[in-house]
């Protein structure tokens, strides 16, 4: 293990506001249970450590992308939750607030600063391949969650997207009989999920000669993006030029079910999405909301997998979470499991 340095005035640096400041979010982890219901019997297997706990001793450093939207909110109490079972572990958190440079600057001063290991869960994945590699050069792990980074990493922690993209398309296809206009809602350009979920969402469909995707728009993960985009879909399409949209994120899908529900497209046009937010699954259970494919809190798994690698145990090159889809027929066993 390297030689330690304290992260002087780093936890100091970290902005850790939640996207809900009326409650505190759920996030599906405590440190008594960091695994949650979506860490699988594959996922439980390569996070199985010899290391008590309480012998586990390093520096680790989680690099969030931004706390503005609640998956990321959810990530940052999550990790500080999931950390509190290592009492050796000197732990910080880090918010790029969504900015390359920003989240960039911040790997490159934890390294310097004697990180052993680095939880990296990238703004977009390309951007930080060169910090990674760098991180990497200078004796750090870096082990990536939610998103992937396009660079060599002990270990990529996170469900799936383009199967999670096959799974809710599906879902719609069949909903649709096989026949309609659909309509893509996606999240940031240039983010590994955006990317993977749209590719999972438009070969699915592309089985379905009867489905036609007549648009694809950006809501940027924000919820008044989601809305305004929506919006704008709605005033482009008349009624019967739109049947469904399908969303990247369930953030999005709230505020393009206000969208809807305001110019009264309620049942004509539905939609459904990505995520499992706690706030999602509700309007699941509502019947505004047709379904969503859960993607779990990573940076909970990615934590434990840290503390394996600061004692010198092995990891898998990747850790899959499950990704099951939640409709009306099973969304009360969903309720309060995930983050929101």
């Amino acid at each position: 293990m390297r030689a330690r340095r304290a992260l002087v005035g780093l936890l100091a640096a970290a902005s850790l506001t939640s996207a809900c400041a009326a409650r505190e979010p759920q996030v599906g982890v405590s440190a008594a249970d960091p695994l949650g219901m979506f860490c699988g019997e594959q996922c439980r297997t390569a996070l199985a450590s010899e290391t008590p706990p309480e012998q586990v001793s390093c520096q680790v450093a989680f690099l969030n992308p931004a706390t503005s939207f609640p998956y990321g909110a959810a990530q940052a109490l999550a990790a500080q939750r999931v950390a509190t079972a290592y009492p050796g572990m000197q732990f910080s958190v880090l918010n790029a607030e969504g900015s390359v440079t920003t989240q960039t600057s911040q790997l490159d001063t934890v390294v310097n600063a004697g990180a052993d290991v680095v939880v990296l869960d990238a703004v977009v994945a390309d951007a930080l391949a060169p910090a990674a590699r760098r991180a990497t050069e200078r004796g750090a792990e870096v082990i990536a969650v939610d998103r992937a980074v396009n660079a060599p990493v002990l270990s990529t922690i996170k469900a799936p997207d383009v199967e999670l993209g096959d799974r809710v398309a599906e879902h719609a296809a069949e909903q649709l009989g096989g026949r309609g206009r659909v309509a893509i809602l996606s999240g940031t350009p240039g983010a590994s999920p955006t990317i993977d979920r749209t590719t999972g969402i438009t070969r699915t469909l592309a089985r379905y000669p009867g489905i036609e995707i007549v648009d694809d728009v950006n809501g940027n993960y924000d919820i008044t993006q989601g809305y305004q985009a929506t919006r704008n879909l709605l005033s482009k399409y008349a009624n019967g030029e739109l049947d469904w949209i399908i969303s990247h994120a369930d953030i999005m899908s709230l505020g393009a079910i206000q969208a809807i529900e305001a110019a009264h497209r309620e049942g004509t046009v539905r939609i459904s999405g990505i995520d499992g937010q706690q706030q999602g699954i509700e309007r699941v259970a509502d019947g505004s909301y047709e379904a969503t494919v859960v993607y779990p809190v990573a940076v909970s798994a990615g934590v434990v997998a840290a503390a394996k690698a600061c004692s010198g145990e092995p990891l898998p090159e990747r850790i899959p979470l499950d990704y099951p889809l939640v409709t009306r027929a099973d969304v009360h066993q969903y309720l309060g499991t995930t983050y929101g």
